[in-house]
Formats: structure tokens, sequence, C-alpha cells
């Protein structure tokens, strides 16, 4: 079963008042299909699905991706809150949390033209008992790709990793325990129609990732020519 699909059908629903049935409704599909989705009997739903099921739960389509999607990095979907724990690689350590709270601009699959430029800003929180110090949000591009698992079991890319950024990292201020932090990217879309995503992670002083590869913020837009 899919808990994490499963758990989140369980909480919207019933915070909003809603069936099984009715979501499916409002997603566009059968209550059969929808089933199968919380199940894991649907290897790789499509892209439109997963947001027309974010859509009906009323919920960023980055919640609905981090159940179904991986990074090329780890075997597990990347959870919205990771507890870092002590690792050789300069890990967070368990006191160190982030929780992603909002896409504060540009949600998932905002529409653009063809090289356009926009302003993408997260909404982060320092949940933890660590001050956060000379931190950077940093593109991670080049190592992470947001994928799918194929019914054979293997990776296959979801989106293509090409919206330029006008910087590769942004320095992320002091942000105490308990704070909110929003971070900023200023990007420009391709001259072309296409789905696109750009990935980023923090990284400590010294250039290591604090909650490892796992726990990363993305940025997708949807280029529809004039």
């Amino acid at each position: 079963m899919n808990r994490s699909l499963n758990n989140l059908l369980q909480l919207r629903t019933r915070q909003l008042g809603l069936s099984l049935s009715d979501v499916a409704e409002r997603a566009g599909m059968t209550r059969a299909y929808l089933h199968r989705l919380a199940v894991g009997g649907t290897a790789n739903p499509g892209i439109m699905t997963l947001q027309r099921l974010a859509t009906a739960l009323q919920v960023p389509a980055s919640a609905i991706y981090r159940v179904f999607t991986n990074t090329l990095a780890c075997p597990q979907a990347a959870a919205m809150r990771h507890e870092g724990l002590p690792t050789s690689d300069g890990g967070a350590g368990p006191q160190d949390v982030l929780v992603f709270v909002a896409d504060v601009t540009v949600p998932d699959h905002t529409v653009f033209l063809p090289g356009e430029r926009f302003t993408k800003t997260w909404a982060l929180q320092n949940a933890g008992s660590v001050a956060w110090n000379g931190r950077r949000l940093v593109r991670a591009d080049d190592e992470l790709v947001i994928s799918l698992r194929n019914a054979h079991g293997q990776l296959q890319p979801l989106l293509d990793s090409h919206l330029d950024s006008l910087g590769r990292s942004v320095a992320v201020p002091t942000t105490l325990p308990g704070q909110l932090v929003e971070l900023s990217v200023e990007f420009a879309a391709p001259l072309e129609n296409c789905s696109v995503a750009s990935i980023w992670r923090l990284e400590d002083a010294q250039g290591r990732p604090c909650f490892g590869p796992r726990c990363f913020l993305q940025a997708v837009v949807t280029v529809i020519g004039g």
C-alpha cells in the first residue's frame, strides 16, 4: 500500500468533507483508479494525473510528487519534512529540522510564455533547535532528477531539468529555531513549449548537503507560446 498517499487522502477528505468518489470526480478519474493509486496498484501515473489529484485535494502539486517521485540519488520518495541524522558526508544533526511551508509564488505548473522571466519563492521553517548560519540554497540539477519508477522498477526522468536560473546559489539569512524564512530564485522560461523543473537544496558553509538527497525544493513550470 502507498501509505503516504493513503494517509494524505484520509486527512484531506476529512478536512474538506469529501468522499473518495468526490475526490476522484474532481480529479477526472474513476474511484477504482484512485483506489489503485492509494494501494500502489498503478505503477506509473502521468504527471497531469498527479497535478489533477493535487488540485482535487487542494494541496501543492509538490506534495503529490513527493509521494510518487524519486530522485536518482535515493530510492525513496522525498519527504516534505526531513529530520537529518549524523552522517559522514556532512548530513544534518538530529536536532536540525527543515519543514517546507509553502510555494509563496509560482505554484507548480504555473504557465509562462517562452523566455519569460519570473521569481520563485519558497517558505521554509527551521523546526529544529539549531540556528541556520552560513547556509546557501544551491541548484542541484546536475545531481538530482525528478523521476518515476516504471513497472520494471527502473527510474525514468519525469521532467527535464532545463529551467534556467539567473544564478546557481542564494544565501540563506541566519534563521533561528522556530523562524520562517523565504528564499527566492530568478528564472527564465525556455524558448520552447514544455514542462520543466529545477531542483535546489540547502548546503552548509562547507558546501555539504544539510539534509541529505531526499530533502529538496523544486520549481516546476509549463511553457506555452503565444
